[in-house]
């Protein structure tokens, strides 16, 4: 995750502790099964609560793309069923990503940062 430049040490403190917050609840979640079998409701949890610790706007920020109508919907619409489509054959999500990854389906270096979250 990068901090804007504008926080103070107090600020970017919370920030990080938010945000190592949601990577440790993420990994009980997903250890607890809630997105077994490719689980949509579950994903699409992790999903939201990805966007409410990073901001909406930090996210849209990302890519001219996700500010044009409703592109940022429908790409995690799309993102929320391929992930549901490689997790129903396979229980890694780890090997899930890979895969994820490998088809171009989001941004390389999205997966591969929160891949080594999640599975380390």
């Amino acid at each position: 995750m990068v901090y804007s430049q504008g926080m103070d040490e107090e600020q970017e403190y919370r920030a990080r502790s938010r945000w190592n917050r949601f990577i440790a609840a993420t990994r009980q979640t997903i250890d607890a099964g809630a997105i077994a079998k490719g689980d949509r409701a579950g994903l699409q949890a992790i999903v939201n609560d990805l966007i409410s610790v990073a901001g909406r706007d930090a996210i849209v920020a990302m890519s001219a793309d996700y500010a044009h109508g409703n592109r940022l919907e429908e790409l995690i619409k799309a993102t929320v069923e391929r992930l549901h489509e490689l997790l129903v054959g396979e229980e890694s999500i780890g090997v899930a990503l890979s895969s994820f990854s490998a088809d171009r389906a989001v941004r390389r270096r999205a997966i591969c940062f929160f891949r080594r979250r999640l599975t380390h």
